[in-house]
């Protein structure tokens, strides 16, 4: 599972802002905080962004995978 830590570290030493990091990867400044504080997990795309954008330093399958809600039982 990502550390979330990780994340930030990772922006510290490349980018310095959080801004930069957001920008790079196609979302918002408050996505990117609530990646790094924990809150929230990136959608699947996201995670291949930052990949990507991280030259594979944060891995698309260290974040936990999501699952859909199903339809509740009658």
């Amino acid at each position: 599972m990502m550390n979330p830590r990780k994340l930030r570290t990772w922006m510290r030493l490349k980018h310095g802002r959080a801004s930069n990091t957001a920008r790079a990867c196609g979302v918002s400044r408050q996505s990117l905080w609530k990646w790094v504080l924990g809150t929230s997990t990136p959608s699947p795309e996201n995670r291949i962004a930052l990949e990507i954008h991280t030259k594979g330093k944060i891995k698309s399958e260290d974040w936990p995978h999501h699952k859909k809600p199903g339809p509740k039982p009658a």
